[in-house]
């Protein structure tokens, strides 16, 4: 045989014998070479900073997916949860190294999308569990975000509520505070306190807004004020590069992380912005939040749970319509929340309080109606993962309907919210409020408004509930005015009962309430005096002896 032919023969045989080798170590080890170059790695990639988050404008029809890892990989992504990485279609666009991102495209207003990612670094470690990238496009008529079930089913928390108490035995008295006030006589300052925090007696916090009595012509800033055991002193707070800035709401885990809400809006343009501030035990300061589109949007309460986790509530308003609007802080940024608008069309959805419990039990209150619907209060629940209304069938005292604008309770199967009945104002014209509440025992919400003193046949006269608090199963305080009175009543478990308010000159109603126990309560407001220009803020204590 040719001797080159032969050595030519013989270094084939040598190949394949070395593939066939090679053939049986990939199939004892499908990973031995990644692992000799890698090491002992078993661990899968870390993954971290998904984008997008919260809500997209309205008209957005493609968004960038992103994320990091903490390790050179390579990433995939499907609509569908639990797809194993092997299987999962999709690729990134550019990964393989720690930071990776895709174009996704077919986005519509008023949905909700989530897309679940899974990773594989060099030495073939796959993650074996989904992480969602989750975000939403606002509608492109208002700001709405639609709910695939509204009205959802709740199933009461597990425990009793707090034990009973003792009725009051203490008074409530005016507390002096300070306001706003002009050095022109020519400049009228109005001063109003909108939500009150009692974290201890000498520990409280009270905002609202006043008159910016040095700024242009109808501007309005925020106020806040707070007392130290033994008087009320005004805070300094920013405000918005805007004409007026307004606070609603304030709560607090501690003295040194408080959070107040509210919004801010120029008005040479109808477009309002919300307004998050927060305390951090030295100074107030602006936290930026989320405002969707070109409409007014506006927070109304807030509740804090940890500190990394608080929510604000409220509404965001196009022309003829508004939904509701929650919000979510998680210790980093506040972010947009998915939201239940039970009434579609020409709407109204808007929540003005809120109570919370756990990170998983919450409620917030306020109005749902339309055209065709008669106005009803508005509750919803948080179960931990998505917001759902509970029907609140059966409520109003006739009249335009009736709402909610503030809600407390000692359990989520023991609530008091309180709100108004709107009716026709009679021979006057126009529209005036008759005080509304009720209670939710867990399964269904029953009126308790005693219209016996409350006749929505008195054309003459107005009232309203606007704020409550609740420290027991059969204690607790509502606030409100009636014809330009403050008015103070006492929740003993099944009705309320009026109690008697300080006697101030001319105007004042209480806006908020918030009690620490049984022995201790504070209200918020704002009074006037006849003669004098301008309203002044106004405080009132309860003490028990």
């Amino acid at each position: 045989m040719n001797t080159v032919k032969w050595r030519g023969l013989r270094m084939v045989a040598v190949a394949v014998a070395g593939f066939v080798l090679l053939a049986a170590i990939l199939a004892v080890s499908p990973d031995a070479s990644e692992a000799g170059r890698s090491g002992s790695d078993t661990t899968p990639p870390g993954r971290s900073d998904g984008s997008p988050t919260g809500t997209l404008p309205a008209g957005t029809t493609s968004a960038t997916l992103s994320l990091k890892t903490d390790e050179a990989a390579t990433c995939r992504y499907s609509t569908a949860a639990g797809v194993a990485y092997s299987r999962t279609r999709d690729t990134f666009s550019t990964t393989g190294g720690t930071s990776h991102s895709t174009a996704v495209g077919g986005l519509e207003d008023g949905s909700s999308f989530t897309f679940y990612v899974r990773c594989q670094d060099l030495s073939r470690n796959a993650n074996r569990d989904d992480y969602p990238i989750r975000f939403s496009v606002q509608s492109g008529d208002d700001c709405g975000t639609p709910s695939a079930n509204a009205y959802g089913a709740w199933t009461p928390a597990v425990g009793a509520s707090d034990p009973s108490s003792s009725g009051p035995v203490g008074t409530w008295t005016f507390v002096p505070s300070p306001k706003v006030e002009s050095a022109s006589p020519s400049i009228i300052v109005d001063n109003s306190l909108q939500g009150i925090e009692a974290i201890a007696p000498d520990d409280v916090w009270t905002v609202g807004y006043a008159n910016n009595p040095n700024g242009p012509q109808y501007s309005i800033q925020t106020l806040a004020l707070h007392w130290d055991g033994s008087a009320w002193s005004i805070v300094a707070t920013p405000n918005a590069p805007m004409d007026w800035s307004r606070l609603y709401g304030v709560a607090a885990t501690s003295s040194n992380d408080v959070w107040a809400v509210g919004a801010s809006q120029d008005v040479a343009s109808v477009p309002g912005r919300t307004l998050i501030e927060h305390w951090d035990g030295s100074a107030w300061s602006i936290v930026p939040s989320p405002s969707p589109g070109a409409v007014v949007n506006e927070l109304r309460a807030v509740a804090t749970l940890s500190t990394n986790d608080a929510w604000a509530v409220g509404f965001c308003a196009g022309w003829y319509r508004s939904s509701t609007l929650i919000l979510h802080w998680d210790g980093g940024s506040w972010s947009r929340v998915p939201s239940p608008n039970p009434n579609a069309e020409l709407a109204s959805n808007e929540l003005y309080g809120i109570a919370a419990f756990s990170a998983d039990d919450i409620w917030a209150v306020g109005v749902s109606g339309n055209s065709s619907n008669p106005y009803a209060p508005l509750a919803v629940h948080w179960d931990g993962a998505a917001w759902s209304a509970i029907s609140t069938d059966g409520l109003g005292g006739g009249g335009y309907g009736s709402f909610f604008r503030s809600v407390s309770g000692t359990s989520s199967g023991d609530l008091l919210a309180v709100g108004a009945t709107v009716f026709d104002a009679g021979l006057e014209g126009g529209i005036r409020h008759v005080a509304f509440a009720a209670h939710w025992d867990g399964a269904a919400w029953t009126q308790i408004t005693d219209f016996t003193f409350l006749d929505p046949g008195e054309y003459y006269s107005s009232s309203n509930f606007y704020g409550v608090t609740t420290v027991a199963s059969d204690f607790g305080w509502v606030v409100g005015e009636a014809s330009g009175d403050a008015w103070l009543f006492h929740w003993d478990g099944m009705s309320l009962n009026e109690v008697p308010a300080p006697d101030l000159p001319w105007y004042n109603t209480l806006y908020a309430v918030d009690a620490l126990g049984t022995e201790i309560a504070w209200a918020a407001g704002r009074y006037a005096i006849e003669g004098e220009n301008g309203t002044k803020t106004l405080t009132e204590r309860y003490s028990a002896p």
